[in-house]
């Protein structure tokens, strides 16, 4: 739209230098008519022309006013849009930053709550231990895994104090599933 109203300004530019050439062969033509030189078809042929080149340099105006506005309002229109969405992102950014806190607070909890219940193994007796596993979700596939108290958690991950009898298929978590649970926890 600048560039049209550029357009239509250099046309106004060319208009106005027409017609003050046509008006200055006017004025000729009015000296060489008082002095029997010049006929009037020609004076009435300079007026119109006159008059046509005011008319289309009122024409260009309007429309070289027009493309401003356009411009203006497409310039408006881009920086709302920028607005609008640097509100979004904003607000996105706000319920993820929440949503962080969120997560953070429940592991804190969890890890205060196994700082103090995480060694019952002296009120569970005989053969059978307490283990931590953790539940996660990698590439869309359950996950489980041995954890300790001090195992590093992720949002949507799901700690289960587990019972565990010596010799079951469980007990196979113990310090091996610590090491994939320490792998799992860097993807």
């Amino acid at each position: 739209a600048r560039l049209e109203a550029k357009s239509f300004a250099e046309r106004r530019a060319l208009i106005q230098r027409q017609l003050s050439a046509t008006l200055e062969d006017l004025a000729d033509q009015e000296r060489l008519r008082e002095k029997g030189l010049a006929t009037s078809a020609r004076l009435l042929e300079l007026s119109v022309s006159a008059d046509q080149y005011r008319s289309d340099d009122l024409e260009a105006a309007a429309f070289e006013a027009a493309a401003l506005q356009s411009a203006s309002n497409a310039a408006s229109s881009a920086r709302a849009l920028q607005g609008d969405r640097a509100g979004e992102i904003s607000a996105r950014l706000a319920a993820i930053g929440a949503t962080l806190a969120e997560a953070r607070a429940e592991l804190e909890g969890t890890r205060g709550f196994l700082a103090r219940f995480g060694d019952v193994s002296a009120l569970i007796g005989g053969g059978t231990r307490l283990d931590y596993v953790v539940t996660r979700r990698i590439d869309g596939a359950a996950q489980r895994f041995a954890a300790g108290p001090d195992a590093p958690l992720q949002p949507g991950d799901t700690l289960e104090a587990v019972l565990v009898e010596a010799g079951s298929a469980e007990a196979g978590l113990g310090e091996a599933g610590l090491a994939a649970a320490a792998g799992a926890g860097t993807q």
